[in-house]
């Protein structure tokens, strides 16, 4: 059966959005988004972050197999299978397949024809779309068996220039109703952690900060200074204390950074720092 396009009854975020406001109808989600921003820039890889939050997406979405692919040089590759029982996992491993190593060529090509807008989702009510060219019709009618496959629904997750970047797929079984309310909820949450850690040029993902470059060179000695103690996890008032100047000080240094990079946040902040060439 072909997929389906389909209207989701809430708008996903648009493109180019680099703050939370698409976020703020939903306070959950939005600490969610906050928490997992600041777990990143303490260090924490995202793929493990993710998969803490499991059972609070689980309950908003009253799904229990999700996946996120991401388009890495080219290849529409599998990044985060979010699924507590591992079922993905496993029936892939039962035909001797690694996940990241599959490349879903023909499934992106569908994506990016059928998904043309970012407020819409494609429904599938079968997995031999999703992966055709990489199983036989039979291997994918036998996953169905397993997972008690229903349907799958497949969102996009925008760049900041408006491009793909990746796709959440949303996996129902029989006994599950989707709350479709929820379901560009959560795939705003996942787009508004990934975006900042997606590198458009090279089409590359990288799931932790890890990258440091110590120069900084738009900054200044005190805006250097500053952005250490910030990426060290200090809040305003302990740097504003550490430094013996005032809180308001503070934020009128930050202020003059966020311009200079050219970002809203801290973590688009670490990242732009930390990328090769800043």
């Amino acid at each position: 059966m072909q997929p389906q396009l389909q209207v989701l009854p809430h708008n996903t975020p648009c493109s180019k959005v680099r703050d939370f406001t698409h976020l703020l109808d939903n306070q959950e989600v939005l600490f969610k988004a906050v928490h997992i921003q600041s777990c990143l820039i303490y260090g924490h890889r995202l793929q493990a972050i993710l998969h803490s939050e499991v059972p609070f997406i689980s309950e908003m979405t009253n799904c229990h197999m999700m996946a996120i692919c991401l388009n890495q040089q080219g290849r529409l590759r599998f990044e985060f299978m979010l699924d507590g029982k591992k079922q993905i996992l496993k029936g892939l491993k039962g035909f001797k397949i690694k996940p990241h190593q599959l490349n879903l060529a023909a499934f992106f090509k569908r994506c990016q024809k059928e998904i043309n807008q970012p407020d819409t989702h494609m429904q599938l009510d079968s997995l031999t779309a999703f992966f055709e060219g990489v199983l036989t019709k039979k291997q994918s009618q036998t996953l169905e068996q397993k997972f008690n496959f229903k349907s799958a629904f497949v969102l996009p997750i925008m760049g900041y220039e408006s491009e793909h970047i990746g796709y959440s797929i949303f996996v129902f079984q029989q006994n599950q109703t989707p709350v479709m309310s929820n379901l560009s909820k959560i795939n705003a949450l996942f787009q508004t952690v990934i975006q900042p850690l997606y590198d458009t040029g090279s089409q590359t993902f990288y799931s932790k900060c890890t990258r440091v470059c110590t120069e900084m060179p738009l900054l200044t000695e005190t805006e250097k200074r500053i952005i250490k103690l910030l990426l060290n996890a200090n809040s305003y008032p302990k740097i504003a204390a550490k430094l013996n100047i005032s809180l308001n000080t503070v934020k009128t240094h930050m202020k003059n950074i966020f311009a200079k990079y050219h970002v809203n946040s801290k973590l688009e902040l670490y990242n732009k720092i930390n990328n090769s060439g800043l």
